[in-house]
């Protein structure tokens, strides 16, 4: 894990860069290479690279593969050059409870930013957002592919257990060549 401090590109709001601080643990060339090949054999038995092509693809498009464990990433999905920040927690989209701790303006201060790579679940709301990275990985998807912990749905109950599990499930995919999030993920989408 490594903290990673960047500047996005200039900002069409705004009218500059803005500061980010997120603590990431992204996988090597190799270790995702690995998963994907794995990923691919488990859920479609072939290593075909019209498999691996499409889930390298779909990880790059969706999260460049980064891992955030906590911190800010900025992205600019919605409109080109306008850098909204997401607080993620876990690989996961979290949302804080204390309003003052957002920007009004969506550029966090120095202080936000430094809350944000400390905050425990106690600061945030009691729903977390959908998706897992590095996969989008869901929690209906976990679910279908055997999940037992109850982490709510991916509507109206996105319960904060879905942190944990993700976080554990990350961990074991760190010491393995398998990533249940992404064989999770595969099993709907390839």
């Amino acid at each position: 894990m490594k903290l990673y401090e960047y500047y996005t590109g200039k900002d069409i709001k705004k009218g500059v860069a803005k500061r980010g601080l997120v603590y990431l643990l992204n996988p090597s060339a190799e270790q995702l290479a690995t998963w994907i090949a794995t990923t691919c054999w488990e859920v479609k038995q072939s290593t075909d690279t019209t498999y691996l092509y499409k889930l390298a693809e779909f990880i790059k498009r969706q999260s460049g593969a980064q891992f955030p464990v906590q911190g800010v990433v900025y992205e600019d999905m919605y409109t080109k050059n306008f850098y909204e920040p997401y607080i993620f927690k876990d690989g996961v989209t979290v949302y804080v409870a204390d309003s003052t701790k957002m920007p009004a303006d969506k550029h966090c201060t120095d202080e936000q930013l430094e809350f944000y790579l400390h905050m425990t679940n106690a600061d945030l709301k009691p729903n977390t957002g959908r998706y897992a990275r590095i996969c989008s990985t869901n929690r209906t998807q976990y679910y279908k592919n055997g999940g037992k912990t109850d982490v709510g749905d991916n509507d109206e109950h996105r319960s904060q257990s879905w942190l944990n599990v993700v976080r554990q499930l990350y961990q074991l995919a760190w010491l393995s060549d398998r990533n249940e999030l992404m064989i999770a993920w595969a099993k709907e989408q390839l």
